[in-house]
Formats: structure tokens, sequence, C-alpha cells
């Protein structure tokens, strides 16, 4: 159901009608959250892997798109017929390998000193209020997270971000939860 929303007091009545609303957030990359969309992660993914092959770091100012693009091209698995978006899948299997070296990427080239939007202020109040109980979340960053915590309203907020956390996740929580999806 889509609703067009001009006035909040409208947006709190459909809201605290029960069943409560389940959010979901995002749609893989948040650029305002400090999250590169899909196809600047391709590009620095390639940049960081073709740094470290040649034994160089990824910062090198002397390092430019016409030294490594032609070396992502060449890749078997790359296809030049589409986008760099379009290759993110393939890109980040073949290029951020071994697993730890995904993990290091990623906290690399995430912004985490991107402050919360009204948008993020809005929803933490809507959790604080009991309004929402549960959000999903493709993006990449914390801040909703981060933000809950910061101000202690509400006062917990279970962060479901790994496998083992799974088991924290419910239909009826008794604190608000935030669920990443990646």
């Amino acid at each position: 159901m889509q609703y067009s929303i001009t006035e909040p007091a409208r947006l709190y009545s459909i809201l605290s009608n029960d069943p409560k609303p389940v959010f979901l957030l995002g749609a893989g990359a948040s650029v305002t959250s400090g999250v590169p969309t899909a196809g600047e992660v391709v590009e620095l993914a390639a940049k960081w892997a073709f740094a470290h092959e040649k034994g160089r770091t990824p910062e090198d100012p002397r390092l430019h798109r016409s030294d490594w693009f032609p070396w992502l091209q060449e890749k078997h698995w790359y296809s030049t017929q589409k986008s760099p978006a379009e290759n993110y899948a393939e890109a980040i299997q073949h290029l951020l390998q071994p697993r730890q070296n995904r993990k290091q990427f990623f906290r690399r080239i995430l912004d985490t000193e991107v402050p919360p939007s009204s948008g993020y202020e809005a929803m933490a109040d809507m959790m604080a209020r009991g309004i929402i109980d549960t959000v999903l979340t493709t993006n990449f960053d914390t801040i909703l997270l981060d933000l809950c915590d910061s101000r202690r309203r509400p006062h917990h907020v279970e962060g479901i971000k790994t496998e083992s956390d799974r088991a924290k996740f419910s239909t009826s929580p008794r604190y608000p939860q935030i669920v990443y999806l990646h």
C-alpha cells in the first residue's frame, strides 16, 4: 500500500494501528549515508584489486582509471556490454577474495562520519515511541542503529547483523529491531 503523506499527524495515525508496520530501507546503497553506488563500488573494487595485485596501494595518486580499467575489462567474467553496476555481483565475487579482503575493502570505502539525516531522526523517534518495531535494511550503514544507541532512545535496539544474530529476530519483538539483510 502506498500513501502520499503531507501531514505528520496523518502519518502517525496510519502507523499507530495494528498490526505494526515493518519498514524496509535502502536499495543496497545510500549515497547520503556514505555508501557508494553499485557502479562506484565496482570501480573502487577494481582499483583496489589491481593495486594489490601490482604491489601498490589503492591510495597511490599515480594510479589512474586508465591503469586499472583495461585490466578489469580483460577479466573473463567482466561483461563490457554491461555497466559497472550490472557487473556488481561478479566483480565483488572475483575481485575481493579471500573473504577477509572483502571485509577490509568495505570497511575502507564506507564513510562512517556521515551525520544522520532527518529521515533517520524521524525513524529513531518512531521506534522510541513504539510505532515501529522492525526495520529491515539492505544498506551497509549503521547510522540508524548508531543514532538510537547514542541517544539511548529507545533505550535498547536489537541490531541483527550477522548469522549468529538471527536467533534474536522476532515477529513480535520485545525491543525494536534493525535487521541487516546483506
